[in-house]
């Protein structure tokens, strides 16, 4: 847990300026929005040690160096298993309903008393409609699904939420987990829609609509962020040129300024030089 706490802090103080990045790249196709998140996920994963003169990473958290005691230590290996426990209880829930579903077609099955379409399974995903879902609503709720599979959408969730049991006393952490969860439906409801007409996509929003239910803890047809993924699906804009070059620049300054570390104003030679100045100047005084 030593570098837990300094990569945690790093990690964290990304999460507002992505906020932001988000609120201004409102035009930019959601599949690029979902990469803004790549900056934390290896700011939690690896210790970077890159300086740099325009990191905007405060000094005191690239040095910062921390031993926790047995108390602390034991109350993060607490916290990490109860948010385990609780995404595996969820998932546990889901498999006993699971228990009765029926094969329908390939990778489809169908089951009764499911709050939502949704996927589960990374190297072998399967797609679990409802029962009771109508017919003409169907055919788009597996391609939502599908959409899902071939973006990987199981797999990058399922990192991101042991990410977040890990570091799981960080705030703004909840944050960025809450906001990458919600990014990746909108990604993939606008890239199940690309190429639909207007009259198709009124009817793929009646569908999210008829399929409205709590979100699971995989990803699905739910009703998470309803409004937002309406107004998504049935804007057919296209995204203006400047876009793409835009959220490029953009996530490339995200990385200069906080996947690096800021660089000592001094260096390591004149530091012990200071260092060691003070210290003879306090066993003098001290005499």
């Amino acid at each position: 847990m030593t570098r837990l706490i300094p990569m945690a802090l790093a990690a964290g103080w990304m999460v507002l300026p992505i906020c932001v990045l988000r609120w201004l790249l409102q035009r930019c196709p959601r599949k690029y929005l979902v990469l803004l998140w790549v900056p934390v996920a290896m700011r939690l994963c690896l210790p970077l040690q890159i300086q740099s003169t325009v990191s905007l990473v405060p000094t005191t958290l690239s040095r910062l160096s921390y031993e926790p005691s047995q108390r602390l230590l034991f109350l993060w290996l607490a916290g990490t298993g109860c948010v385990l426990a609780c995404g595996g209880f969820r998932l546990l829930r889901l498999k006993r309903r699971l228990g009765e579903a029926v094969h329908l077609r390939g990778n489809l099955w169908l089951c009764d008393h499911l709050p939502g379409a949704f996927v589960m399974g990374v190297l072998h995903p399967k797609i679990y409609i409802p029962s009771d879902l109508q017919p003409e609503a169907m055919a788009l709720v597996i391609a939502h699904e599908r959409t899902h599979i071939r973006r990987g959408d199981v797999l990058w969730k399922g990192i991101a939420y042991v990410l977040l049991s890990i570091y799981w006393f960080h705030p703004l952490l909840w944050l960025a987990y809450l906001l990458f969860c919600r990014d990746v439906e909108l990604a993939c409801d606008q890239a199940a829609t690309a190429g639909l007409s207007q009259a198709a996509r009124r009817e793929y929003a009646q569908a999210l609509v008829s399929c409205a239910a709590p979100a699971a803890p995989v990803p699905g047809f739910g009703s998470h962020l309803l409004k937002e993924r309406i107004h998504t699906i049935l804007d057919d804009r296209k995204p203006p040129r400047w876009a793409v070059p835009t959220f490029l620049a953009a996530f490339l300054l995200l990385a200069a300024c906080f996947m690096t570390n800021a660089k000592p104003r001094y260096s390591p030679q004149v530091t012990a030089a200071v260092g060691q100045f003070l210290e003879e100047l306090a066993a003098v005084n001290n005499k």
